[in-house]
């Protein structure tokens, strides 16, 4: 079985656009220039029943807030806003109709929380699982939107919040633990950061020299990897400087897991990861803080040299991290 990288690679080889402006496969969104002045940014994500997500700890509830605040992250990466959605949806005879109903009630109330309109997509049955798939568009000037290729020698590695909490929800998730509440909502209700998206997106052409950002969907490690290899360059991971919450030590002791392991290789927190001009990392924490009443953390540096190199107290740290695979 091919995966997800050689997929993705092979199906770039295919579609070579003669039209530098656009951007196709590659990054957390496709970018279609309309003027000058406008570009629409769209982004696609299949949710696979018992590959993204069990039914029997995600409610009809969970399910419909996370499928979309995760594809709503996908355009926060960018620094655009979601404005319209598109949702495909395969339903398995065990799903009854209160079921699906819930579904779509929230589905809506999310939608319509976030002011983004739903404009179509596709119903059918599924044979014994239930699929979904999700498009999502929203417009912006094309001075705004934010690439993961553009990451500059030199600039610091930041992210907006904590890591690693989703990653224990989960795993209290599948092992039926009792308890563990706070972690298992990061797990079934994520927020897409799209004000703190658009906020970086827009103020990096003037006040603070913002080169590139991508959201952490599949862990912290596999995607800095995924921005150092579009960007051509290396970086330097400071793992004792990765934020987490209060009491992740003593859950992850409870869990009986490795906290390095959890803070680079958990995914599905959808914080975003960007890199900045280290001169102006200083003043973007100030006036972040003061519109969004939180912090964002340093926690390395891009490098010449391809790879991600960890550090634990300044020095090297060997270790193997477990990813997160697709297939």
């Amino acid at each position: 079985m091919l995966s997800e990288a050689e997929i993705i690679g092979f199906l770039k080889q295919q579609f070579i656009s003669s039209d530098e402006r656009i951007l196709g496969i590659g990054d957390d969104a496709a970018v279609l220039p309309l003027s000058s002045e406008q570009a629409l940014v769209i982004s696609k994500d299949i949710l696979a029943e018992n590959v993204h997500f069990r039914l029997n700890y995600f409610s009809p509830e969970a399910l419909a807030h996370k499928a979309l605040h995760s594809n709503f992250s996908d355009l926060a990466a960018m620094g655009v806003k979601p404005l319209f959605v598109m949702l495909g949806i395969s339903i398995p005879p065990h799903l009854d109709a209160i079921w699906t109903k819930n579904f779509l009630a929230v589905f809506a109330k999310v939608c319509k929380e976030n002011n983004v309109n739903l404009i179509g997509g596709d119903t059918t049955a599924a044979a014994s699982e239930l699929f979904l798939s999700i498009t999502v568009f929203g417009f912006s000037p094309p001075k705004f939107i934010k690439y993961r290729s553009a990451a500059k020698v030199g600039d610091l590695i930041c992210v907006t919040g904590n890591l690693g909490g989703a990653h224990l929800g989960l795993l209290a998730l599948e092992r039926k633990l009792d308890g563990f509440e706070y972690y298992k909502n990061k797990q079934l209700f994520p927020r897409a950061r799209t004000a703190e998206g658009l906020f970086l997106g827009q103020y990096s052409s003037s006040l603070f020299p913002i080169h590139s950002m991508l959201d952490i969907s599949d862990g912290l490690f596999i995607d800095l990897q995924r921005l150092c290899e579009a960007s051509k360059v290396g970086a330097v991971l400071q793992v004792d400087k990765i934020p987490t919450d209060p009491d992740f030590e003593k859950t992850v002791q409870l869990l009986g897991i490795d906290p390095i392991q959890a803070k680079l290789g958990g995914g599905e927190d959808y914080e975003l990861l960007f890199t900045v001009d280290a001169e102006s990392f200083f003043d973007l924490q100030i006036n972040f803080r003061q519109k969004f009443k939180s912090n964002i953390f340093s926690i390395g540096q891009i490098v010449k040299e391809s790879g991600v190199y960890l550090e634990k107290d300044g020095q090297p740290l060997q270790l193997k991290v477990q990813i997160f695979e697709h297939f």
